[in-house]
């Protein structure tokens, strides 16, 4: 079984560690997909990602199974860790008012597939966001994001 730690920002104090890389914004239909946040410490990795209806008028967003939102870590071209978050069993429709934002935290324990520490060294992080709105017909990721691990 996995483990993996649960990060919250408000929770717990993370001191910033070397977080860069790829696309951090994009406009995806009508909304702009961000990593609103982005920090990692000694013990993890947390992203707040953020889709914000940048429009005059409410938008349907759909979520699709099986997860809202998939972490992926990479060393190279090898999958070090793969994550779920926000369990679906079956599509989920979201209202999202003018210029209002949806906001969800991800992270990463800095633990492989099996659940043991990496060792030290430079990482990427993709964040999927498993959904589609009335004027796109494919997903959307963020990143990749470089997190160094000491």
């Amino acid at each position: 079984m996995k483990r993996i730690l649960a990060l919250s920002l408000a929770g717990m104090a993370l001191v910033l560690a070397a977080c860069s890389g790829g696309a951090t914004k994009k406009t995806w239909g009508g909304f702009d997909v961000s990593l609103a946040s982005q920090k990692a410490g000694p013990d993890g990795f947390v992203a707040g990602v953020e889709i914000k209806n940048n429009t005059n008028k409410t938008q349907i967003l759909q979520y699709n199974p099986p997860a809202k939102y998939t972490l992926v870590v990479t060393q190279g071209k090898n999958e070090v860790f793969r994550a779920d978050y926000g369990a679906l069993q079956k599509a989920e429709l979201l209202n999202i008012l003018p210029k209002a934002a949806q906001p969800h935290v991800v992270g990463w324990s800095y633990q492989d597939k099996t659940g043991k520490k990496v060792a030290p060294g430079s990482y990427q992080v993709q964040i999927y966001i498993h959904a589609v709105t009335t004027a796109t017909k494919g997903e959307v990721s963020i990143g990749p994001v470089a997190v160094t691990v000491k």
